[in-house]
């Protein structure tokens, strides 16, 4: 990708990491020339960890993970929210609202994290002329559902240690206060909220606590590796 002239510390130069990012994201089998044209009308965002994503409901943006975790979530009137995927570095998010879905989806980030915006305005142009871009952004939205289905099938068929992981993760990203994760509940509550019993939930609470993803403390359980923690949750051997 040609050298961008600029000043290092204008938020539109591309980052190393971004450009180090590009062959894990949507745009890796798309020419040079278009993803840096599409790089260089973006900038960099960084988001503390429990802080929302900014949004803009009339005009949502693209962005793309460059460093951390995001949790998607659905929000209802009463404030209940509900996790809709977990996004982790070179995913997409705001693919599907460029496509015309229209989605009250938040985002969080719940460890410190790295964005890429995206101009939606110049990636659709570029998409426009681009049949590469366009199977791109397809391919990355089809990805994207296939996400939300993984997560119905998690909560329907997960096993014990994929559920409790998961609502481990959920809770400590909701009641996110600072750099730590904490989720604030007793064995019998988790085993409550996944369809099992005190005993089974505490083997499992062992068992991440001995991989080093999880610490027990007065306050609650310690998330003490996040994208650990989400990786157990969709099947993966820590």
């Amino acid at each position: 990708m040609r050298h961008l002239a600029r000043s290092k510390d204008d938020p539109h130069v591309i980052s190393k990491a971004m450009l180090a990012m590009v062959p894990e994201t949507f745009l890796a089998k798309v020419p040079p020339d278009r993803v840096t044209e599409l790089l260089e009308a973006g900038r960099e965002l960084k988001v503390p960890a429990g802080r929302l994503l900014p949004r803009k409901p009339k005009a949502p943006g693209v962005v793309i993970v460059v460093l951390g975790l995001v949790r998607v979530f659905l929000q209802s009137s009463r404030q209940r929210q509900v996790t809709v995927r977990y996004a982790r570095p070179g995913e997409t998010l705001g693919l599907v609202h460029l496509a015309g879905a229209k989605l009250d989806v938040h985002a969080q980030a719940v460890t410190a994290a790295t964005l890429w915006a995206l101009s939606p305005r110049r990636l659709r142009a570029l998409a426009e002329q681009s049949p590469p871009l366009a199977m791109a952004i397809a391919e990355e939205c089809a990805a994207r559902t296939a996400d939300a289905v993984e997560e119905i099938a998690l909560l329907t068929f997960g096993s014990v240690r994929q559920r409790v992981a998961r609502h481990l993760l959920d809770l400590a990203a909701t009641d996110a206060h600072g750099e730590q994760l904490v989720a604030r509940v007793t064995h019998q509550e988790v085993a409550d909220a996944t369809g099992s019993v005190r005993e089974v939930v505490a083997r499992v609470l062992k068992a991440l606590n001995a991989s080093a993803l999880t610490r027990q403390s007065t306050d609650g359980i310690i998330i003490v590796d996040a994208a650990g923690l989400d990786a157990e949750a969709r099947g993966f051997t820590h």
